[in-house]
């Protein structure tokens, strides 16, 4: 094991201890209080929905920056200047993309909310530069329409804009039109609202972005539906035959329980990737459910389930995709520590989908911890363990593909600075 992850592993079994000894005396206050975190479904910071009297108008930001490692030691390996994808830590955990110093996010955003009273007009803008921004980059915006390489950005860092919309609502009605986050997963695309530095297979899953007009209807306090028309997956305006219904529904089943469901299904070209397949379409239908689950002041667990189905593959025309399950449970030990674990399993099937080859089931296991000095700084320690059940994807470039490995033990910390 390379001196690099003990480093990381010791850090993160220093971080996730210390609680423990930590003064339990000191008085609680719960960690998921409301409209704070972008992953509580209640509330929707990343949208329009304002809390209790604050202002409509909203400006910040937050870095976040953080070393990995991997236990083989992996740096990123590079050609014609774009990341080997089984280099590193491999895009299996997508958001740690370095065995080493790395700024995942520096995120700043602009809006201005919706009055939810009477006929108003509001809107929101988002930009961030990192490694974690190529992921939130669209079609035809931020990289090219017919090169997928010609991108804002190159190497490990890149620019975007996950968010460029316009809305318009009158009382419990709203509608918004533009670039925005898809938010079907449970995990945060924003790293500042997220428990775990890496992310979940789920997460890996789903798409990040879409472009369209979506519509809400807050029937009740306890009962919101969407719905609306999007021209696909991380795409922006262009094609004619890149259409999806994107919606879903909200749910505040209890005091406690919480409960999403959102469904994407439409019809994408797929010429950024693979001009040769200039007149390939496929068919996908893509689904998440999350029930977040308050169980006492102090313990939360996280339910969530996701599908994608792809019906018409580019290059077999079979159809493939992926299913799993994600838990999350977190346990808040006073007002500045909270310990969590989540572990969370793919199953990929005819070829799979991002991360795997043929048929094929990978899991993870993660501990991690929060630490809040302050509301404006979070320190997030971290131990995970990937393991695959029929394909080997670690340890390739490091050994020259001669001795790769089905299993992984990774670890690193990061600080998230809000502004």
């Amino acid at each position: 094991m390379k001196k690099s992850l003990w480093k990381s592993a010791v850090l993160a079994i220093a971080a996730m201890v210390t609680p423990m000894v930590a003064g339990q005396a000191e008085a609680y206050t719960s960690a998921f209080d409301a409209c704070t975190p972008c992953t509580q479904i209640t509330c929707d910071p990343c949208g329009s929905v304002g809390c209790g009297s604050e202002s409509l108008w909203d400006f910040g930001g937050w870095i976040d920056a953080g070393i990995y490692s991997n236990e083989y030691g992996q740096e990123n390996v590079y050609n014609a200047g774009q990341l080997n994808p089984v280099s590193g830590n491999t895009t299996l955990l997508q958001n740690v993309r370095q065995s080493d110093f790395q700024v995942n996010q520096l995120w700043l955003y602009g809006q201005k909310k919706l009055s939810k009273r009477g006929f108003s007009v509001g809107g929101r803008a988002d930009a961030v530069f990192g490694t974690d921004a190529i992921y939130f980059q669209s079609e035809n915006l931020e990289f090219g329409y017919e090169n997928a390489n010609d991108r804002w950005g190159s190497g490990d860092y890149y620019l975007a804009l996950p968010q460029l919309y316009g809305e318009v609502g009158y009382d419990n009605v709203s509608l918004k039109v533009g670039k925005f986050l898809a938010h079907m997963e449970y995990d945060s695309p924003m790293s500042s609202e997220r428990f775990f530095y890496s992310t979940s297979y789920s997460f890996a899953s789903m798409p990040h972005t879409l472009t369209g007009a979506v519509a809400t209807w807050d029937v009740s306090k306890k009962l919101s539906v969407f719905g609306g028309w999007v021209c696909g997956e991380n795409k922006t305006f262009e094609k004619g035959d890149d259409h999806a219904f994107y919606g879903g529904i909200e749910w505040k089943a209890g005091k406690r329980l919480n409960l999403r469901y959102t469904v994407l299904l439409g019809t994408q070209e797929y010429e950024a990737d693979h001009p040769v397949y200039a007149d390939a379409v496929r068919d996908y239908f893509v689904q998440s459910f999350v029930a977040d689950f308050q169980m006492t002041k102090r313990f939360k667990y996280v339910f969530e389930w996701t599908l994608r189905n792809e019906t018409n593959d580019y290059l077999t025309g079979n159809n493939d995709g992926s299913y799993g399950v994600n838990n999350e449970f977190f346990y808040e030990l006073n007002k500045k520590w909270t310990i969590g674990a989540r572990f969370d399993w793919m199953h990929g099937y005819n070829g799979g989908y991002r991360f795997v080859s043929g048929d094929d089931d990978a899991l993870a296991f993660t501990l991690g911890a929060n630490w809040k000095p302050t509301k404006r700084i979070m320190v997030r320690p971290e131990l995970r363990y990937d393991v695959f059940d029929n394909t080997a994807p670690f340890n390739l470039t490091k050994s020259g593909y001669g001795d790769p490995r089905d299993s992984q033990l990774s670890g690193g910390v990061s600080v998230v600075v809000k502004f």
